[in-house]
């Protein structure tokens, strides 16, 4: 599961010997659900320590925005709200909108609100029985419907029906994309804290930043 929030547990840290800097490795279980490896090339191990302790926060910060496991995310409470304009985080509004924009590239393959079909196949699985066909088309239009709407000015979204919504197709990609920036910390002259590169992989979804030598 993907945005399952839980503890964190170092399995190991090692070191790699590069050129001009060090390759740390390290692993940890139970996050978002599934095992997170970096590889970060510092000039030193506390450098690297360092950038893993943002790392961490970062994904626990986003996990608490994004997760549908835990009723307390600001994605799950305002799950909640029905056709109310409410201003939401920053990150949150960027997710909603990127899940637009990839809606209608993808002419609605891509939808928050599979989880309708996801819960009506798995019911479907208990009965040893298909779905009638009466119920599995009321199941499509509750997908096609539309679940929010945006405000840009306000950074406000509006829910709208009571369709189960899921980000977690999206979420662990910008919770990665933004671990990386965490460890790079990208706008706070990176190389002065001595990281030079990161690689971020949670549950096989990975991204590698900055400058990574081939060990």
């Amino acid at each position: 599961s993907v945005l399952r929030t839980s503890s964190f547990v170092v399995i190991a840290a090692t070191a790699i010997p590069l050129c001009a800097s060090e390759r740390f490795v390290y692993q940890h279980e139970h996050v978002l659900g599934t095992s997170l490896e970096l590889q970060i090339d510092a000039r030193d191990e506390a450098a690297a320590q360092a950038a893993e302790a943002r790392v961490l926060r970062e994904i626990e910060r986003l996990g608490k925005i994004y997760s549908t496991y835990d009723a307390a995310s600001e994605f799950a409470r305002w799950q909640t709200t029905r056709n109310a304009s409410t201003k939401v985080s920053p990150e949150l509004f960027d997710v909603l909108s990127a899940s637009d924009r990839f809606q209608e590239l993808s002419s609605g393959a891509f939808n928050p609100a599979a989880q309708v079909l996801t819960n009506l196949w798995r019911q479907a699985e208990k009965d040893n029985q298909a779905p009638a066909q009466d119920v599995l088309e009321a199941a499509v239009r509750r997908v096609r419907e539309k679940h929010w709407s945006l405000d840009v000015v306000r950074g406000a979204a509006a829910r709208h029906g009571d369709a189960p919504l899921s980000l977690n197709a999206i979420a662990k990609g910008a919770i990665i994309d933004a671990a990386c920036r965490a460890g790079l910390a990208e706008g706070s002259e990176a190389s002065s804290r001595g990281v030079t590169g990161i690689l971020v992989c949670i549950g096989g979804d990975l991204r590698v930043a900055g400058d990574i030598a081939q060990p």
